[in-house]
């Protein structure tokens, strides 16, 4: 009987240590904090199925311009996001307000969610305590300067700095500083992070700090190469990792000499992230790398080849997928070991900027690619987020020439840094331009077919000019040439066709996007920044033009569920008629006309676009 005694005395401890840790993680206070953990990792520890689908959109009225830098905190039904001066809370679920609270000054910190209470910095000096249920202040803590750093929080004590230089160590219970704050000799903006009770800190003066949590005490600080730091430390395996100008660093966290240094084509303003030995990271220059930790060499890039728009946000990573902002509009979400794409979507454009080129726009500007139009395209002079200088000495990617862009000039915060992708449980949620909130979920429907629309035609016009014609977009499922006589052109090289293609569910899915012309797929690309599929009729050598007749463009597009959608597009190649003329002649209507760069734009022919 004493086996039988000592199985049910067994039994019984185990029943009650798992009945002590249930209890335990039900009363373990929620939490949220940006990067996930001390070290700031950025690796989320939920799941995350994809594809995600657009769940719901909140869109604040503000009547001021917003510059969005917080990113969105969330809850078990809630999400926190500021924008300009106000915090908002929604449902989880459904998007909807459920209360807002104005502060003194635009909030540019991410907020902090610890047991129901949100923390986050404002530029009004304080750091502020709300209630998360109900938006109710629950006190301030005043600083000298303005707060936009995000509050780190361990063991009861929150870190942050502030524009006065210093970092403070503020006891949550007492609301009283732990250690006296520890003063830099320029603003501290970006996050700090933690590791073995030393608590880690970049400042505007050039410098990274190594502070002791338990006396506030400088135990190293190590010089960086530029005063332009946007992005917050992160821990990885002994080493505090950092972006400054257009470098990403790595010190030993015991003394603080350099490990490592990876360049960059451009500024790195987003927070890099790191999980299984390799660190991610995006930059202005258009990619998002892939570095072995150890050593800081490049593993994987994306895009593989070329650039994207820049990337100023901070990489978050869920489930064995890295997701990462291009610009302002294209969210992705990247394997971790080869840097495959699993998923893309793409925000609307901002208000004030059009997508795609459209008839009555004023003078035609060429289309993606074209050599006489070198703004048209990602990276281009009409990319606003491009006007800082991308050459870097010893780059052998990069023309020779210009100086280091971490001596340039200086770059305004809130202009440099954008929120990145919030991630919880099979959902995300990114705060956009104008301070607008989208929310996704991998479990929402998606019963929305993609949208393919504002079809245009750029032909060659007379005396070095460019003539552009809308086409009518047709139902794929319609008798073919519907629409033909609409528009009427000589079939003269070059010939470039444009159209619109979206997805606002899922998002559109570039390897099923499809173009045929009579029948015969044609080499379509997709700018997937502007949403444009193109196609470039340019053939090589003798200049052929395309026969007589109807010609009938089908396009297919299918979004990441798997909806399918076809249309086509039709016109009339009659080689007779002359190129189209100025717009003071007669001449076709909906068509638009505009000077070409010098004698003949079209002179040379244009590679395929951009993306």
């Amino acid at each position: 009987m004493r086996p039988m005694k000592l199985t049910v005395s067994v039994l019984c401890a185990v029943l009650i240590v798992c009945a002590a840790a249930l209890v335990l993680a039900q009363d373990a206070p929620y939490s949220y904090m940006a990067g996930f953990d001390a070290a700031r990792s950025g690796v989320s520890p939920d799941t995350m199925k994809l594809p995600l689908v657009l769940s719901w959109i909140n869109a604040p009225e503000i009547d001021t311009d917003v510059k969005t830098v917080g990113a969105a905190t969330i809850s078990p039904d809630k999400v926190f996001f500021p924008a300009h001066r106000t915090m908002f809370a929604v449902d989880r679920n459904t998007g909807e307000l459920a209360w807002k609270l104005s502060v003194g000054g635009p909030i540019y910190s991410t907020a902090l969610l610890l047991d129901g209470v949100l923390y986050f910095g404002s530029d009004d000096k304080m750091l502020w305590a709300v209630d998360a249920s109900n938006g109710n202040r629950l006190w301030q803590f005043p600083t000298g300067g303005p707060v936009r750093s995000t509050p780190l929080h361990v063991s009861g004590v929150l870190y942050f700095g502030s524009d006065d230089g210093r970092l403070y160590a503020l006891d949550i219970n007492s609301r009283s500083l732990v250690t006296p704050p520890f003063q830099t000799q320029g603003p501290v903006r970006t996050a700090p992070c933690y590791y073995r009770d030393t608590v880690f800190a970049a400042s505007g003066d050039g410098h990274l700090y190594a502070i002791s949590s338990r006396g506030g005490h400088q135990t190293w600080r190590s010089h960086l190469p530029s005063e332009n730091i946007f992005a917050s430390p992160i821990i990885e395996r002994g080493k505090v990792i950092l972006a400054s100008g257009n470098q990403l660093i790595a010190f030993d966290t015991s003394r603080g000499a350099r490990r490592w240094t990876f360049t960059a084509g451009d500024v790195i303003s987003g927070t890099a992230a790191t999980e299984g030995r390799r660190v991610y990271v995006g930059s202005h220059d258009g990619v998002a790398y892939c570095l072995d930790s150890n050593n800081g060499q490049v593993i994987w890039r994306f895009p593989e080849n070329g650039v994207r728009r820049p990337v100023s946000a901070s990489v978050g990573i869920a489930e064995g997928k890295v997701f990462v902002l291009f610009g302002k509009t294209n969210l992705v979400a990247l394997s971790m070991d080869r840097g495959k794409l699993e998923w893309e979507y793409k925000f609307p454009e901002p208000e004030a900027k059009v997508a795609a080129p459209q008839p009555g726009m004023g003078p035609m500007d060429g289309f993606p690619g074209d050599p006489m139009h070198p703004d048209m395209g990602p990276g281009g002079l009409g990319d606003p987020m491009m006007d800082i200088p991308m050459d870097i000495p010893g780059d052998p990617g990069m023309p020779p020439g210009r100086p280091d862009v971490t001596r340039v000039r200086s770059y305004s915060f809130e202009d440099m840094v954008k929120p990145g992708f919030s991630l919880s449980e099979d959902s995300g949620y990114m705060v956009v331009s104008g301070g607008v909130l989208y929310g996704f979920s991998a479990t929402a429907a998606d019963n929305v077919k993609p949208e393919i629309s504002d079809a245009l035609l750029d032909v060659r016009g007379q005396g070095g000019m460019q003539a552009r014609f809308p086409l009518m977009v047709d139902d794929g499922d319609t008798f073919a040439g519907r629409y033909a006589d609409l528009v009427q052109v000589p079939g003269a090289p070059p010939i470039a066709i444009s159209v619109s293609v979206l997805d606002t569910g899922s998002g559109i899915n570039p390897a099923s996007l499809t173009m045929e012309m009579d029948g015969q797929l044609l080499e379509s690309t997709y700018d997937v920044q502007q949403g444009l599929l193109w196609y470039t009729y340019d053939p090589r050598g003798a200049a052929v033009s395309l026969p007589n007749g109807v010609r009938n463009l089908v396009i297919s597009a299918t979004d990441w569920l798997g909806n399918k959608v076809t249309a086509q597009i039709s016109l009339t190649v009659d080689n007779s008629l002359e190129p189209p003329g100025p717009p003071q002649r007669q001449q076709q209507p909906g068509m638009e006309f505009g000077p070409g760069m010098g004698p003949d734009p079209w002179a040379e022919p244009p590679p395929g676009p951009m993306f």
